[in-house]
């Protein structure tokens, strides 16, 4: 039997080191080493969580996102990302959050 929070733990966990190695490719991949900070690492890894969260409390959206926008204004605004860095780490995150959630839940043992 799979306990409950297994069936969240497992995909998100895959979920975020997915993501978290996805975009930080350009420390490891010689062809991506002169892209610094795209996509934004931290904005994956919060898009990563917010959607797992999403997907466990629908109800938590009404929170993520609005601060979801208040960090991206203020990693912009402090000059540490660009708004195209943030748009494609949520671009990247939201559907590998998903793909790693449908494909990694476990199913119940019968």
């Amino acid at each position: 039997h799979v306990r409950p929070r297994a069936r969240f733990l497992l995909p998100f966990g895959l979920a975020l080191l997915t993501t978290w190695v996805i975009a930080h490719l350009d420390h490891w991949v010689p062809a991506f080493r002169n892209v610094n900070g795209f996509p934004s690492g931290h904005m994956a890894f919060y898009f990563t969580v917010a959607t797992s969260f999403a997907m466990l409390i629908p109800r938590s959206v009404a929170v993520t996102l609005p601060l979801a926008a208040l960090y991206g204004w203020l990693i912009v605004d402090l000059n540490y990302h660009s708004w195209w860095d943030l748009l494609t780490a949520m671009v990247l995150a939201i559907p590998v959050t998903l793909l790693c959630h449908m494909v990694a839940k476990p199913k119940p043992i019968t």
